[in-house]
């Protein structure tokens, strides 16, 4: 029980900064009704919520039965999950990736990373080798993207995998990017075909490589990686 209030406590947390991070990032304008706010973001704010209570209600099974110990997975998975969502709202948006999710992402890997080292010092090595080698991977990938695609992939691009892959490790990380790229190629192709796309225009990146992270933490709870 302890470990799935902690989960549940958690999850709360993140939802919350959800809220609160969306009114400083869209606040209204002095002139502007004071629920000008939340008509124009309530949609967001609701799909935030939702996407993340969905996920805790699905892994609230797999949390229950384990110990503090193997909380962490879960809880790293639901960070870039919520990490990602963000991005993936923010990009669509306005066609860029917020720094401070990416750094707000960096610092909580620090936190988790921290926590196993006092659980297990002897595994230091496994530990930060795993997160070191999936952050370079994916930002590599991501960078090499970029120079091909010139700009095509951004910076923001680059960063964000850096996060993802410090969170999801050096194995996961490709399967991630695996079904990132796959979705991102299904839609590409759904976009040209209809002529709601050229192959000038850029696409935000962040909504794929929401649906690489939520698809892999799926198969990571229904036992499948």
């Amino acid at each position: 029980m302890p470990q799935l209030i902690v989960y549940l406590v958690y999850t709360a947390v993140l939802i919350a900064a959800s809220f609160v991070y969306l009114t400083f990032r869209y606040p209204s304008k002095e002139e502007e009704k004071k629920e000008s706010f939340w008509k124009k973001n309530i949609k967001v704010l609701i799909a935030t919520a939702a996407a993340l209570a969905i996920l805790l209600f699905v892994t609230v099974p797999y949390v229950y039965k384990n110990d503090f110990s193997h909380l962490m997975t879960p809880m790293r998975w639901l960070t870039i999950y919520w990490g990602t969502f963000l991005c993936a709202v923010i990009d669509t948006r306005e066609k860029k990736i917020p720094n401070v999710i990416v750094a707000a992402l960096l610092l909580i890997i620090l936190v988790f990373i921290t926590i196993n080292l006092f659980q297990d010092i002897t595994m230091w090595r496994s530990i930060l080798g795993v997160t070191a080698l999936g952050a370079l991977i994916g930002g590599g990938i991501m960078f090499v993207a970029m120079v091909i695609s010139r700009k095509g992939v951004g910076m923001g691009d680059v960063k964000l995998y850096i996060a993802i892959g410090a969170f999801a490790g050096s194995r996961e990380i490709i399967t991630t990017m695996f079904f990132a790229i796959f979705s991102a190629a299904i839609a590409g192709a759904f976009l040209l075909l209809s002529r709601k796309a050229s192959l000038k225009d850029s696409v935000p990146m962040a909504p794929y490589a929401f649906i690489g992270v939520a698809a892999v933490f799926l198969l990571r709870i229904r036992g499948l990686m």
